[in-house]
């Protein structure tokens, strides 16, 4: 393979594979949770997170796109 096929492959692995952590360091720490007022705690700061993740990422995408940056 060339290095930008390896390259292009090591992205979308090392992506899936953060992914799926964050997936399973969010279900444990719900999971973790003792009352029923500390995981409603921890779903919002885990819900606030995410969508502050994937802002990060979209965000920068969609304004380079239409030519802001």
């Amino acid at each position: 393979m060339d290095p930008g096929t390896v390259g292009l492959v090591g992205r979308i692995v090392g992506s899936a594979i953060g992914v799926f952590g964050a997936f399973i360091g969010t279900y444990f720490s719900i999971k973790s949770t003792r009352t029923f007022v500390e995981r409603r705690f921890v779903v919002k700061c885990a819900i606030g997170m995410w969508v502050s993740g994937i802002l990060l990422m979209v965000l920068p995408l969609a304004l380079s796109l239409i030519g802001v940056i």
